[in-house]
């Protein structure tokens, strides 16, 4: 056995292996299983592919085809199934053009079967699988880093590293045939990007889709920097759920968590940290007469939702400049909480002093 059918060999039993653990992850959505599972079970393919080719030299040609055909749209397949934000980002306009460069690609390799006897037509087919390979592969990390930074995770450098490992596997390849090791790099970056999407997940609140309470304690711990704090409080919550239901009362944090990140997004994070509680870590240098501006704004899109949503309930918040050299972090939490519920009250104040003058008319 050569050292190429012992490399194989382990990357499919690495594959196997990989699919079963996709396969029973719940964490996932049914959605990211499958999918998962079909490319762990395709680059398989394409490595069992490879082996039957290189046992049969005569047919090896006509075999890789197949392989040719298949693999370059695996990374298609996992932008738009894995890595898209909704349905509607698999129609954009960048997709339907790749999506009728792959036709025209697809055609092409399919057709050349009938020619694969001749080595120019062969030799033009490995470049053309290498160009079709990265081209996909580009747009599976632009996918990728679209979706980071829509679920808040702003750090990158696991994104970076992962592509730049897989374009330096490749370009070695490309530079000495001789080496045959296309589907290490390839099988390997299959692995990086599912435990980078296990743990995206991991943070990320399911109904909200803002960052979760186990990401915002570990955010709050571990920063060294001065950041602004706010705690959030929805008003009434439970009046909602007993009148309305509970689906009811999901749309509605839905609702509320979309326009905080639409208001204070672009500062810093947005946390859901209780059933109807959330906060924001303002990481920007912002002064405190610019975070309040920013919460004026925050009511004045709630007010405009309302339009649509006469049920939408009023929120209190609390603020806390939080510094980590003078306080701790349960500290910080407890003053803006504090902060919060003497909003609350004073809101319920003016909400009774408001009836009042209302019924006097």
């Amino acid at each position: 056995m050569n050292y190429f059918t012992e490399i194989c060999l382990n990357l499919i039993m690495t594959l196997i292996a990989m699919a079963t653990i996709a396969n029973s992850n719940k964490n996932l959505s049914k959605r990211a299983r499958i999918v998962f599972l079909l490319v762990f079970t395709v680059l398989a393919f394409g490595i069992v592919n490879d082996l039957i080719a290189e046992k049969f030299l005569r047919y090896k040609t006509s075999i890789q085809i197949i392989k040719f055909i298949i693999l370059p749209v695996v990374p298609i397949i996992m932008g738009n199934n894995i890595f898209a934000k909704n349905i509607g980002d698999k129609y954009s306009t960048g997709y339907k053009a790749l999506k009728i460069y792959f036709i025209i690609e697809e055609l092409l390799m399919i057709s050349s079967i009938f020619f694969y006897k001749i080595n120019f037509v062969y030799n033009s087919l490995i470049y053309l699988y290498y160009l079709s390979f990265t081209i996909s592969t580009v747009y599976l990390f632009i996918k990728a880093l679209k979706f980071s930074k829509f679920f808040q995770n702003k750090k990158m450098n696991e994104l970076i590293f992962i592509i730049v490992f897989l374009i330096l596997g490749i370009l070695i390849q490309l530079l000495n045939q001789n080496i045959k090791i296309p589907w290490l790099p390839i099988t390997l970056t299959s692995i990086f990007i599912y435990n980078y999407f296990n743990g995206l997940v991991h943070c990320i609140d399911g109904l909200t889709m803002l960052l979760n309470q186990k990401n915002f304690d570990v955010d709050m711990r571990k920063t060294n920097k001065q950041t602004i704090l706010i705690i959030f409080d929805v008003n009434d919550f439970k009046i909602i759920n007993d009148t309305y239901g509970h689906n009811f009362g999901d749309s509605i944090l839905a609702t509320i968590s979309e326009i905080l990140k639409q208001t204070y997004h672009q500062y810093g994070n947005c946390y859901r940290i209780g059933g109807d509680e959330f906060s924001v870590i303002i990481e920007k240098r912002l002064s405190l007469q610019q975070v309040d501006q920013l919460n004026k704004l925050f009511i004045e899109r709630l007010n405009e939702k309302r339009k649509d949503i006469n049920e939408l309930p009023s929120i209190a918040r609390g603020m806390c400049e939080y510094d980590p050299k003078t306080m701790s972090a349960d500290e910080a939490f407890k003053k803006a909480d504090i902060n919060m519920y003497a909003n609350k009250k004073k809101q319920k104040e003016e909400s009774k002093k408001k009836q009042k003058e209302e019924s006097k008319k």
